[in-house]
């Protein structure tokens, strides 16, 4: 989504009709699937592309089968924030369940990469990751020193549904703040936040070449 500055960000376990319609018509939602047993963008222009093993569950939600690099993906699309948005703050959320840990897995990639080693070379956008070995829930602003930044001191649980939202707003300097929230998604507690302010990342230097759901450029992650 793309929000005027002074807009302040607040978990939502879902978004009722009106709120939506009211975020759409002013221009506020830019992107939204629903996964309500198709893959449209009921917002914007960019239909979801399923890959591998990903099955509806419910009417609102679709589940990956994680496994091996590429078995199980969604793509969202390129260019999702339109050039016309200069250095608009956005937000990225979703809710997520996890049913298994693994080193690396991502629940979402961002923005554009090539991957060389263990860095990332030429990188720009967002990733968010459970973190190595440890499994904990991360977020990594590529395109600086490629760190990732712990959002919580603990493991998330399996099976528990979470509320995740990566909320970027310029600093007026040529930088951002990134932060990112995990709540839970059921009683709307914070579970975890990380802010990290970045010198020389604004949102137009960022590269959309993609917009992933558990998938990664490296075939070592999931």
């Amino acid at each position: 989504s793309n929000a005027a500055a002074d807009v302040v960000y607040q978990p939502q376990a879902s978004y009722d009709d009106e709120t939506f319609a009211a975020l759409k018509a002013n221009n506020y939602l830019l992107h939204r699937w629903n996964f309500n047993r198709n893959a449209r963008d009921s917002v914007g222009e960019s239909d979801a592309l399923f890959h591998g093993n990903v099955a509806y569950s419910g009417n609102t939600s679709v589940s990956l089968s994680g496994g091996n690099f590429g078995a199980s993906w969604i793509d969202l699309g390129a260019n999702a924030i339109p050039a016309t948005a200069g250095d608009a703050p956005f937000t990225i959320e979703m809710w997520t369940t996890l049913h298994s840990r693994t080193t690396w897995g991502e629940a979402f990639s961002f923005g554009s990469a090539r991957p060389s080693g263990n860095i990332m070379v030429g990188a720009t956008g967002i990733i968010f990751t459970y973190n190595n070995s440890s499994s904990l829930p991360s977020f990594l602003p590529c395109g600086l020193n490629d760190t990732s930044y712990q959002v919580a001191t603990s493991q998330i649980a399996l099976g528990k549904e979470y509320h995740l939202a990566i909320v970027v707003v310029p600093d007026g300097a040529g930088g951002a703040n990134v932060t990112c929230y995990m709540h839970d998604a059921a009683t709307g507690e914070l579970f975890g936040k990380a802010t990290q302010t970045l010198a020389n990342w604004t949102t137009s230097r960022i590269v959309q070449n993609y917009f992933w759901l558990g998938h990664s450029l490296w075939n070592r992650s999931s």
